[in-house]
């Protein structure tokens, strides 16, 4: 993982972060990492930002693959997504909270 890290870009980690601190949903997070990064982007790209950011597990991101297998890789249920995605990310919070 820390391999996949030297590749993330720390600024869009240092926004998710600071999204997750303003209270915007996972939603809203998943919605500027594909417009930052591109709409062709991979779910692995999308897994790694949410990983690293929010120290999350693989079972914990797999939301982000579950719910977005489409040919527009669009959230298919925003609802759930959220409440299934920022439960995670808040259980972290005091491991990502003191990061950039």
């Amino acid at each position: 993982m820390s391999n996949d890290l030297e590749q993330l870009d720390q600024a869009i980690i240092g926004t998710l972060r600071g999204m997750a601190r303003r209270s915007r949903s996972p939603s809203e997070m998943f919605r500027e990492l594909k417009r930052r990064l591109g709409m062709e982007i991979h779910v692995l790209t999308l897994l790694s930002y949410f990983r690293h950011a929010f120290y999350l597990t693989l079972a914990e991101a797999k939301p982000i693959a579950a719910f977005s297998r489409n040919e527009e890789r669009e959230i298919e249920d925003e609802p759930l997504f959220d409440e299934l995605l920022f439960s995670a990310i808040l259980g972290h919070r005091s491991d990502w909270e003191g990061c950039g």
